[in-house]
């Protein structure tokens, strides 16, 4: 059990009773803990981004596969809402991203997962180390000038920290700031070359050739000879720099033979290594790990995937093996889960890697890179009443060489070895192949409520909050098949909602399109079709080739879809009785595929435009209706000479997200007081949107209207 860092501060006891009223308290004054600024309210029990129940230990960024990682401590037993068989609270984590080192910021959406109370096997231990993901995919630069960003993360305890607010300060949370590398582009644009090189084409030329047209980059793998000059003069040592080269060696029994032979020469020297000051004694000294170049810092497991996540700070900008115009390096991270409690990790999980570059500009707080591994720790679940499934969990860095699996004592030469607990998600028993639909439109199932609507949800591939939401548009179908091979055929079954039987869900011609990850990382687009009987190939089978996002279909939906309701689900073929399929759990999905009606008038005034005097208030009446409403926004154009002038009211939003307006929305008047606009032809337009979750995370469905007027003298005549 943690006590609360700050010396003097509240004992764990009044901590805990306060965290148990939290909702009622803030219900009562939303400022009640002083953590809201420019609040009405008084502060009552000042309390900001207490860090005692939970915090952020580490944010990373994987640039390979575009995923943003946050690893989150949760440091006691208790105060989390409850035991396992209860709905728990949730651990909220929003992600903002400033490309003008803190001028400005960028709201990238949420993370999230939940959090029970669980005393049973952390007593006296440590503590859990959950990992929250949010895929985002940044635009990138050039090799030559590698894009460094800044990002910030907001963790907060049982509320969502609000949108656009890069300075929320959470009651129970913490705040995270750090560096991340984009992956830089490995083609260029014509211009780009031009840029370079200061560059300019002859005018005849320039005429018939596209500054456009693309231009490949070859990557390529720096040799010894080319590492010791590009590394002559700095603090990057031979052994470092040469260590490839040295691990081979020590494992070729063939080079070692070849180094006895009479004519044998000095390979290191062959390679074009100057072998004047090198200290051969300590080349191959391991010593206890060496951080000075990078260090894993934190382990998470991310329930909402099955996976497991690594977070590694770089420390330096040089000795990764040349900068993002070459292949780099690679940080390797081996994952041992110790299933039986004895200490021993005797069961290796996979490795994990992110391939890595001198940065010459890095950061004073240096670069957080991130790992991913699919874990397959669902096998191990138990139910909830049994208890929770405390997995120790094991991993080792190891710069250019990764660990062996069998090897889960071994010290790295470059690297380090971090230990932690993690909690598998409660669930049934599972033995042998066993299917398992997990998310919808990217909606946790443990978020889809009987009716098939998302509640109180956040989107794991876009980092979106949805409440009271149906489904639209492009709707993936995300799942695992436990124990999966490369020979297990799965296909999605559906029906109308507790009607008739389950028939294949039919995504052909088109077939199912996947991005397929194998070591390196390496991400592949990959189209799979149906056999005759609708199954698909499983992809998703090991730690070095699995989906992204654990795609298992894509749904299209349209018109014939809208308004009802289905039943989704996975089944697979059974390779011991092919003629019955196992079957996975059923997920209902309502789908809303229309946009809101609107309206939208003046007053007494006919037609869609009207003059009015400078200064005029006028009225008019509007409305934004729909089954599922969400809200509504008022705009003028062209903004410039409005001058921030709005009708009242300006905007509103439906009472599932936080506003006051009940389905099916709003029939209402407006006031437009003209006031500080200047003289000009105007378009005032109205915005609505449904709550809906449209093409899995990404939007909702939505609808404008307008009407114009002018605003000055009438025209005479």
């Amino acid at each position: 059990m943690l006590e609360p860092k700050s010396a003097g501060g509240p004992d764990l006891k009044t901590l805990g009773n306060l965290r148990g009223k939290f909702r009622a308290l803030i219900l009562q004054n939303p400022n009640y803990f002083g953590n809201v600024e420019g609040s009405q309210f008084e502060a009552v029990f000042p309390l900001k981004a207490n860090t005692t129940y939970e915090n952020l230990g580490c944010v990373g960024y994987q640039p390979q596969t575009e995923r943003l990682e946050a690893v989150v401590y949760v440091n006691q037993p208790s105060g989390y809402g409850g035991g396992l068989c209860g709905a728990g609270t949730v651990e909220y984590v929003r992600f903002y991203a400033s490309f003008d080192n803190g001028g400005s910021w960028t709201d990238l959406g949420l993370g999230a997962f939940n959090a029970w109370d669980i005393p049973q096997g952390t007593e006296g231990r440590k503590r859990l180390e959950y990992a929250v993901t949010l895929r985002h995919s940044f635009n990138r630069r050039i090799c030559l000038f590698p894009q460094i960003v800044l990002i910030r993360a907001i963790l907060s305890w049982n509320a969502v920290p609000p949108p656009n607010t890069p300075n929320h300060i959470p009651v129970w949370g913490d705040i995270h700031n750090t560096h991340i590398l984009v992956e830089p582009r490995r083609f260029w644009f014509l211009k780009d070359v031009l840029k370079a090189g200061e560059l300019q084409l002859k005018p005849d030329i320039a005429a018939v050739v596209s500054e456009k047209a693309e231009v490949q980059v070859e990557s390529k793998t720096l040799s010894l000879a080319e590492l010791t000059q590009l590394y002559k003069g700095q603090d990057v040592p031979v052994k470092r720099f040469a260590h490839p080269q040295l691990a081979a060696f020590q494992k070729s029994a063939g080079l070692t033979a070849s180094l006895m032979q009479p004519n044998a020469g000095n390979f290191l020297q062959a390679a074009g290594l100057d072998l004047q000051g090198i200290d051969f004694a300590d080349l191959f000294n391991i010593g206890d790990g060496n951080t000075t170049f990078e260090t894993l810092e934190c382990i998470g497991y991310d329930p909402n995937d099955d996976s497991l996540v690594g977070v590694i700070r770089l420390h330096r900008p040089s000795g990764f093996s040349g900068g993002p115009c070459t292949n780099g390096s690679q940080e390797h991270v081996t994952f041992w889960a110790d299933l039986d409690g004895n200490g021993s990790f005797e069961t290796c999980l996979g490795t994990a890697s992110v391939r890595v570059y001198d940065i010459r500009d890095i950061p004073r707080d240096g670069l957080e890179m991130a790992v991913h591994l699919p874990a397959n720790l669902l096998r191990h679940r138990i139910p909830c009443n049994k208890g929770p499934r405390i997995i120790p969990i094991r991993a080792i860095l190891s710069w250019a060489t990764p660990i062996p699996c069998a090897t889960p004592n071994a010290t790295p030469v470059w690297g380090n070895r971090l230990e932690t607990l993690v909690h598998v998600l409660p669930g049934g028993n599972i033995d042998g192949l066993e299917p398992l639909l997990s998310s919808v439109g990217g909606i946790p199932v443990g978020d889809i409520d009987s009716n098939g609507f998302a509640q109180n949800a956040v989107a794991v591939t876009t980092g979106a909050y949805f409440n009271d939401a149906p489904f639209g548009g492009r709707i993936n179908l995300a799942g695992k098949i436990v124990n999966g091979t490369p020979g297990t055929l799965y296909r999605i079954m559906i029906r109308s909602h507790g009607v008739g039987s389950f028939v294949p869900l039919s995504l052909e011609p088109n077939g199912i399109t996947l991005t397929v990850v194998t070591p390196g990382p390496v991400t592949t687009a990959t189209t799979i079709h149906a056999d005759a009987q609708g199954y698909y190939a499983y992809q998703d089978f090991s730690s070095n080739h699995y989906v992204e996002g654990n795609i298992l279909g894509v749904w299209q939906t349209g018109a014939a879809e809208h308004g009802k309701t289905y039943d989704l689900r996975v089944d697979i073929k059974d390779p011991g009785n092919p003629a019955v399929d196992i079957q996975s759990n059923v997920v209902v999905v309502e789908v809303d595929n229309v946009a809101p009606t609107l309206t939208l008038d003046f007053t007494s005034l006919a037609g869609d435009c009207a003059h009015f005097g400078e200064g005029s208030v006028f009225t008019g009446n509007f409305s934004a209706t729909d089954p599922h409403f969400g809200g509504f926004s008022f705009q003028i154009l062209p903004s410039g000479p409005a001058n921030g002038v709005l009708p009242t009211p300006a905007s509103g939003s439906s009472v599932h997200l936080g506003g006051t307006i009940a389905d099916p929305g709003i029939s209402s008047a407006f006031t437009l007081d003209t006031n500080g606009m200047e003289p000009c032809g105007y378009a005032l337009i109205l915005h609505a949107s449904d709550r809906t979750n449209v093409n899995s995370g990404q939007t909702h469905n939505s609808s404008e209207d307008a009407v114009g007027f002018c605003l000055g003298s009438p025209p005479e005549g």
